[in-house]
């Protein structure tokens, strides 16, 4: 799990973990794990992020109870029926919170199935809510009004990624160019203390190996913000 960026020392949102094994004929077919956000109390506005949070968790849950574990049962008994050995699917949701401050709270979830391939698959899912009301933000609302932001994010993210390249540190497919406006989704971020981080699906802009492609952006006009050592 990861750790917290708390800009305050007040309570803090944790985590709370939970697994569960799903058996097909007293055999272990699929296992699932999850987390829970437990959110700090006497804040109205979290209450909305709360009941987020809560269908989404629930979400991945009902999956893989209603969908994910039938097939794996079925997986298990095509296995069984020509002698080849079954491995358990497995399936978990997991959250890192990014930046809690008196005015933000922002988060991901990523839930990631591993269904016997030779790789899994992840989705994230970022949000980012103001404090105290407890209104979810927009990337666009982080930006100077009338500012071309979503075509700056897009030249920015490019800029990054040449670099990368250049420097040899990431891998991307060799139609990047075109597949990166395609991807681009103006929800797909959250926040920290640095600033916006906008991310890209699975596959969408590279190979598996590079996992979910995070870019961090500095919002042109503010001062940086560099989270002490």
């Amino acid at each position: 799990m990861k750790g917290l960026h708390t800009g305050t020392e007040k309570a803090a949102p944790a985590w709370k973990e939970w697994r569960r094994e799903f058996c097909w004929e007293e055999e272990p077919v699929l296992a699932v794990s999850g987390v829970r956000l437990e959110l700090p109390e006497g804040i109205p506005g979290l209450r909305r992020l709360e009941r987020w949070c809560r269908r989404l968790e629930g979400a991945w849950a009902a999956r893989w109870e209603r969908e994910l574990y039938p097939r794996a049962c079925t997986a298990a008994r095509q296995a069984r029926e020509v002698s080849h050995p079954f491995r358990p699917w497995e399936a978990s949701l997991t959250g890192a919170v990014t930046l809690h401050t008196p005015e933000c709270l922002s988060l991901y979830y990523d839930a990631a199935e591993r269904t016997g391939g030779p790789h899994g698959v992840t989705l994230r899912q970022g949000s980012a809510w103001a404090l105290p009301g407890g209104s979810p933000l927009t990337l666009g609302e982080l930006f100077p009004p009338g500012f071309r932001w979503r075509a700056w994010a897009l030249a920015e993210v490019e800029r990054q990624l040449r670099a990368r390249l250049s420097a040899g540190e990431s891998w991307f497919a060799p139609d990047w160019e075109a597949r990166l406006p395609r991807s681009f989704d103006p929800e797909h971020f959250y926040l920290t203390e640095a600033g916006p981080v906008i991310y890209f699906p699975l596959y969408s802009i590279a190979p598996y190996a590079e996992g979910i492609p995070a870019f961090s952006l500095a919002i042109p006009g503010q001062k940086e913000n560099t989270p002490e050592e």
